[in-house]
């Protein structure tokens, strides 16, 4: 298994270089604070979240993420941000090998289209995965403050991906709207997820309108080391075949597991579940 030395230090370099990036807007309010301060990172970044422009999110974040006055507010947001955008990529992916199936006259441009999301899931997933990384060696609070707004979008796809399934290949502008309507669907799950609200994301919504969200470390982490192993299922034989980046997601998910003081049944199952893929496919934590 290759350290985590040796991945992290890279991988936090990859979401910059993804080809299926968010695009959108790039006004933020920042013009109160002085550029280049922490202050200014922070600005931006919920200013980029709010247009959905996620991986300008991420950019900021990063700058963060290592402060001693952010870094407990920017890591829980980095990681449910990178989780949502890789669940979104994959999943319009799926769709799009879907089409490429249904529309054997077009499968090039699925294909193209496929990949390129592709790139973008795994980008996030190595980005999600080296903050989760970070925050379990030192972050101990016993809360976890949510402290963005609350994210929009819609819990269900949007109509499109159906017509791409049929085959049907969207042009430039309706595939760049399909994209950042998934990618906020994943950022708004992924943040009822983080919540320990995985099924109910009217309830999350609605602890966002009570002001500041906390949610005791237990929850948190529990709810972290699901979405680590949902995400880390893009490295299956079937999807991008990368057993050592498996291997990698499922230690960090088994670390979040371990730091959890009382295990429920629900835990116990899902480290069942991990240690049986890591048998499977010969990997070890």
């Amino acid at each position: 298994m290759p350290s985590k030395s040796a991945l992290f230090p890279i991988v936090g370099l990859c979401l910059l270089t993804v080809a299926c990036g968010s695009g959108g807007g790039s006004g933020t309010s920042t013009t109160s604070v002085k550029p280049g301060t922490p202050e200014y990172f922070w600005a931006a970044a919920n200013q980029t979240f709010k247009n959905g422009e996620f991986d300008k999110t991420i950019v900021n974040l990063s700058k963060l993420d290592a402060n001693d006055k952010f870094a407990a507010r920017s890591e829980p947001w980095h990681m449910i941000v990178a989780a949502g955008m890789a669940q979104g990529y994959m999943e319009l992916a799926d769709r799009y090998e879907t089409g490429g199936r249904a529309n054997k006259g077009a499968t090039a441009n699925f294909s193209r289209l496929k990949s390129q999301c592709e790139a973008g899931a795994n980008s996030a997933t190595l980005d999600f995965v080296e903050v989760l990384h970070k925050f379990l060696a030192t972050n101990k609070d016993p809360e976890v403050a949510l402290t963005f707004a609350a994210p929009t979008g819609s819990a269900a796809e949007p109509a499109e991906t159906g017509k791409i399934t049929k085959g049907i290949l969207p042009g430039e502008a309706e595939a760049a709207s399909i994209q950042k309507a998934m990618l906020r669907r994943g950022v708004l799950l992924n943040t009822s997820g983080a919540m320990g609200n995985k099924d109910d994301v009217a309830k999350s919504l609605d602890a966002f309108k009570q002001g500041e969200v906390k949610i005791p470390r237990d929850t948190f982490l529990r709810s972290v080391a699901q979405i680590t192993f949902d995400r880390a299922q893009i490295y299956m034989p079937k999807k991008l075949d990368q057993p050592k980046r498996l291997q990698v997601l499922y230690t960090e998910a088994m670390a979040a597991l371990a730091a959890i003081p009382s295990q429920t049944k629900a835990d116990k199952d899902l480290e069942k579940k991990i240690k049986d893929d890591l048998k499977k496919y010969h990997l070890s934590t």
